[in-house]
């Protein structure tokens, strides 16, 4: 976790309501990236298509900091980017994965989703969307990483 020393003497406080704390940028402290972290990179190939490559990787106490989403699949570039840069940035947020998780895994597919495997290899599901399956890793690394 970033060390944020206070430089100078604080002269004054002031209690502000959580609403309105979010409408300010004073709420939010500059986060600064370590220069290493350690990550775990999974693979998944939905419906046997192109492969999706999931990087997580942990902040210095072990919890996940940051994610990459990988495929030569260029059709679905977009929302991989920006699927990428939004669980990123929650990430940050003290104690908003569990949430996003369950957020993630509630995706839904038209097409009815996909059969694959969890993590371990041995169970296998049917993964309601491919933003669903990333969830599912996402809840995965997650207790990985408290073990």
């Amino acid at each position: 976790m970033a060390n944020n020393k206070i430089e100078q003497k604080i002269l004054s406080t002031k209690v502000v309501k959580p609403e309105d704390a979010l409408k300010s940028q004073e709420f939010f402290l500059p986060i600064v990236r370590p220069e290493v972290l350690t990550g775990s990179t999974y693979k998944i190939k939905p419906n046997g298509g192109h492969a999706l490559y999931i990087t997580i990787n942990n902040d210095e106490n072990g919890q996940p900091y940051e994610i990459f989403l990988n495929s030569k699949d260029m059709e679905q570039f977009q929302w991989i980017i920006g699927l990428m840069i939004t669980i990123s940035t929650v990430m940050k947020v003290p104690n908003s994965l569990p949430d996003l998780i369950e957020k993630l895994k509630g995706v839904h597919t038209p097409t009815g989703g996909y059969w694959g495997k969890l993590l371990d290899g041995k169970k296998s599901i049917n993964f309601p969307s491919v933003v669903a399956h990333i969830g599912f890793i996402l809840e995965e690394h997650l207790k990985l990483s408290k073990n």
